[in-house]
């Protein structure tokens, strides 16, 4: 009731894409990820995209800033911005962090998240915030070799309260390699 009345603000985010139309889904009995079942691979606009969540809260993103221009094997990448909230009451926001391959040899999705922070802000107020993104979560599953393996390639990184409210974003090269921990 303290939701329904505006006495607590939401933030609760959704797992999944919700389409907007079952055209937008492609035949039931194709499995492919990679046809547009996830927001991973969809070109289409969904009704509630992946990562959506309700406020009583607008947030905006600025000054976001990358800890360096260059990565490689083992490190991690400190992805900084400023969020300013400009609801009237406190709320929490799920800052989340997508990449894009931008120079990929292989084949790879549209974005995919890969960091995520939830933050509470008063109202009115900024918060700085900062989300380490370690470099090896971004690697590839190499089949004929049957290892990870990072690509050298520019990384798009996007930040945004959900997978279809990215806004502007800043990019990082990494240098190709073996992933540490991963086997």
């Amino acid at each position: 009731m303290d939701i329904l009345f505006g006495n607590y603000n939401p933030s609760g985010r959704l797992v999944q894409t919700w389409p907007t139309s079952l055209e937008q889904l492609p035949p039931m009995i194709d499995y492919d990820l990679r046809h547009g079942r996830t927001y991973l691979y969809s070109e289409q606009h969904p009704l509630y995209a992946f990562g959506y969540g309700l406020s009583y809260s607008t947030f905006d993103y600025s000054k976001i800033s990358l800890s360096r221009n260059q990565l490689k094997t083992g490190e991690t990448l400190l992805v900084k911005v400023d969020v300013t909230n400009r609801g009237k009451m406190a709320g929490d926001e799920v800052i989340q962090v997508y990449v894009q391959h931008v120079g990929s040899k292989v084949y790879r999705p549209h974005k995919e998240l890969k960091a995520f922070r939830r933050v509470t802000i008063g109202a009115g107020q900024k918060a700085p915030v900062e989300i380490p993104l370690k470099v090896d979560s971004l690697a590839w599953w190499n089949p004929r070799q049957q290892r990870y393996e990072l690509e050298g390639d520019r990384v798009r990184i996007m930040l945004g309260g959900s997978s279809d409210a990215l806004g502007a974003g800043a990019e990082v090269q990494v240098t190709a390699g073996l992933p540490v921990g991963r086997r």
